[in-house]
């Protein structure tokens, strides 16, 4: 089974690439982490990826004189380091649509809620969970699902959820949705990852 190159796209703390990186290496997938991607210096998930020795690239829109030039940058990169998968792990910019069409049913989000509720723009992060915690929601979960040109739209590979008596906080239900989404990510990588064979 050929290894499969990875590249995770990151604005955050990194905590589905760091559960991703344990389970690849509790449960050997045939994966390697090549390339990190982020928007932002300094993140928790950057300084993990540094500490695995994953090669980190900060991809800034605004340094690119146009966006033609940026969607080429993104595109390069991932050529250059043979990238086969990528990992949307609480990246908040919408990636170029070049590069979308280029990885078309080889990129994959991670979204916490049981999409196609608490969807599209604007619903990242806690935002969601006050949405869910507004609206009573007795079920929430997770979604790992292929990205398209939209926020959210793409087909979905996988979903958990979890049951809620209404009376949590959006701060409750992020902590036990992060929780699940540690679990659901590397399953739907080890999903992906078969289907490819």
């Amino acid at each position: 089974m050929n290894v499969k190159r990875i590249a995770v796209c990151c604005s955050g703390g990194g905590s589905n690439l760091k559960a991703l990186v344990s389970y690849s290496q509790i449960k050997p997938l045939p994966v390697t982490f090549t390339l990190f991607i982020s928007d932002k210096h300094g993140t928790g998930a950057e300084v993990f990826a540094n500490k695995c020795g994953i090669r980190c690239k900060i991809l800034q829109q605004r340094t690119y004189t146009s966006e033609a030039c940026y969607e080429r940058a993104f595109l390069d990169l991932l050529r250059a380091e043979h990238i086969d998968i990528v990992l949307l792990a609480g990246y908040l910019k919408r990636v170029p649509s070049e590069v979308v069409k280029a990885y078309k049913g080889r990129m994959l989000n991670i979204h916490p809620s049981l999409l196609p509720k608490f969807g599209g723009a604007g619903m990242y992060g806690i935002h969601v969970h006050e949405a869910v915690a507004k609206a009573k929601e007795k079920i929430t979960g997770a979604t790992v699902h292929f990205v398209d040109e939209e926020f959210d739209t793409g087909k979905i590979l996988l979903q958990a959820q979890i049951h809620l008596n209404g009376t949590e906080s959006p701060e409750e239900i992020a902590r036990k949705v992060l929780d699940l989404e540690h679990k659901l990510y590397p399953a739907a990588l080890e999903q992906l990852i078969s289907s490819m064979h």
